[in-house]
C-alpha cells in the first residue's frame, strides 16, 4: 500500500538553497514542450517548479532543436528569479549532435568544428568533444563521401611470401553503423602472395570468433599459415593463436 500511495502522490515542491546549482530538465513532444526545475538534496532529487506549453499553430512545425530551444526560452522568462540567483544546469535527451550535424542546417562537419559549433549554440557537457568527435566516426554520410586525410608519404617496407598462402595478414575494421545480425565489424584475411581475400562481417570480436573465423576461412581452406601478422590486438595476442 505505502509504494501505491507513493505512485498516485504528486512530489512536493522544495525551496532551493541559496547558492546551490539548479538542474532544468526539458521534454518535448509534437504538441507540448515541458521542463521541471530539480535541486538535489542528500543524493535525492527534489522539484521546485513545473512548466508546460502547449504548442500552438507555427510552433508545432517547429524542428526538434527549435523546440528545445523554446522551452528554454520559456523555463528563463517563467523561471528568471531562479536563473538570477542560482546556476542552472539544462539537462536534455534530445540529439542535438544529430540535429546540429545534420539537421536543416547541417554541415557536416568534422568533430571538433562540430563540438565548436554546438558550443557557439550555447550547448555543453561534459566530455562533449570526445563524443562529437566518436559521433561523427560513425556517421554513414561522411563516411561516404567525406574527403581522405593524407599522411606523409614513408618509404614502403616490402613484405613477401615465398609461395601462395604460406603469409597471411590478418585485421579488424569497425565499428561500422549496425547491420543485420548486430553486426558491427568485418575481420579480413588477405594473403601476401596472391592478394586473396577473405573478410567476414562479426556481431563481436572476441578471440574465439577471431579463432573461428581463422580456422574455417584460411586453415581449412588453404592449409596452415607459415606466417600470420597482425597488429598485436588482444583478439590475436592469446593463447588461443
Amino acid at each position: 500500500m505505502p509504494k501505491v500511495v507513493r505512485g498516485t502522490s504528486p512530489p512536493l515542491l522544495t525551496k532551493p538553497v541559496t547558492g546551490e546549482d539548479l538542474f532544468l530538465y526539458l521534454s518535448i513532444s509534437e504538441v507540448v514542450v515541458s521542463t521541471v526545475l530539480i535541486r538535489e538534496e542528500e543524493g535525492k532529487q527534489r522539484h521546485v517548479y513545473y512548466i508546460s506549453k502547449v504548442l500552438q499553430d507555427v510552433e508545432t512545425r517547429y524542428p526538434r532543436i527549435e523546440k528545445v530551444a523554446l522551452a528554454l526560452v520559456i523555463s528563463a522568462r517563467k523561471l528568471r528569479p531562479y536563473f538570477q540567483s542560482h546556476t542552472v544546469v539544462v539537462l536534455t535527451d534530445q540529439p542535438l549532435g544529430k540535429e546540429v550535424h545534420e539537421g536543416i542546417c547541417g554541415q557536416h562537419l568534422g568533430g571538433k568544428n562540430l563540438a565548436h559549433k554546438i558550443l557557439r549554440q550555447g550547448y555543453y557537457w561534459q566530455g562533449m568533444q570526445k563524443d562529437v568527435i566518436k559521433f561523427t566516426k560513425r556517421c554513414d554520410r561522411c563516411q561516404k563521401i567525406s574527403p581522405l586525410t593524407h599522411t606523409p608519404a614513408v618509404p614502403l617496407s616490402i613484405l613477401t611470401s615465398p609461395i601462395p598462402f604460406a603469409m597471411w595478414g590478418i585485421d579488424i575494421l569497425g565499428p561500422f553503423p549496425m547491420a543485420t545480425g548486430q553486426r558491427r565489424f568485418v575481420i579480413v584475411a588477405i594473403d601476401y602472395f596472391t592478394k586473396w581475400t577473405e573478410a567476414e562481417a562479426l556481431a563481436t570480436i572476441m578471440a574465439s570468433k577471431c579463432k573461428e573465423f581463422l580456422w574455417k576461412n584460411v586453415v581449412c581452406r588453404f592449409g596452415v599459415p607459415k606466417v600470420l601478422i597482425t597488429d598485436n590486438g588482444k583478439q590475436f595476442d592469446n593463447s588461443n593463436f
